[in-house]
């Protein structure tokens, strides 16, 4: 009498679904979080009804602190990167690396005076960074509290020259001093930079600017 084959358990082989569910895991970490760049300032705008939307390249945001501080930020990578170049061309930034340069082009904005960037940029962690505040950036020809001369009109410069369509933009803590304010204004008529959006937030809304 012939025996039967004795049959096993039917194997299933698990590799392509685990594949699909992190693939799928993968898709809705990617479009349900919002990433984006890190703030060195806070600032909160006053209101407005205007209606015209911030571009999204080619821009110089000059910010202004509740306390009078000032701080650029540039819309894209590659314009970060001329404007850098420039400052280093001309030996206002002096001895940064190139991770440090590559660190600078994620900046979203900041408020260093020039020779502070060798030490935040290549010599401290992330974590330093982040807890270190950063002084402003002088708006004024002699600055008696960083000894330093006006560092926002040196930017402005190598703003312009890196990108002669560049857009500027200025935007204001409502709580900011009218000193800050008039030195930044100053400034931009001293570059001959006359054309220049102001951002509010939009009664109820987003960023904008009038």
């Amino acid at each position: 009498m012939s025996k039967k084959p004795k049959r096993g358990a039917p194997a299933i082989d698990m590799t392509a679904m685990v594949d699909v569910a992190f693939l799928l895991l993968t898709f809705f970490i990617l479009t349900t979080t919002s990433f984006r760049e890190d703030s060195s300032i806070t600032v909160d705008a006053p209101t407005s009804v205007s209606t015209i939307t911030v571009e999204e390249k080619g821009i110089l945001t000059i910010l202004v602190s509740d306390s009078g501080k000032v701080f650029l930020g540039f819309s894209d990578i590659i314009t970060r990167q001329k404007v850098l170049a420039n400052a280093i061309q001309n030996n206002k930034i002096v001895g940064l690396s190139a991770e440090g340069a590559r660190l600078f082009s994620t900046m979203e904005n900041f408020g260093l005076p020039f020779n502070a960037f060798p030490t935040y940029l290549d010599k401290m962690t992330d974590e330093q960074r982040k807890k270190t505040e950063q002084p402003g950036i002088s708006p004024y020809e002699t600055d008696t509290v960083a000894h330093t001369g006006n560092e926002l009109k040196e930017w402005l410069y190598y703003a312009k020259y890196a990108d002669p369509q560049m857009k500027y933009t200025v935007k204001g803590d409502k709580n900011s001093n009218f000193a800050a304010i008039k030195g930044v204004m100053a400034t931009l008529r001293e570059v001959d930079i006359n054309r220049f959006g102001l951002i509010t937030n939009l009664e109820g809304g987003s960023s904008k600017k009038e």
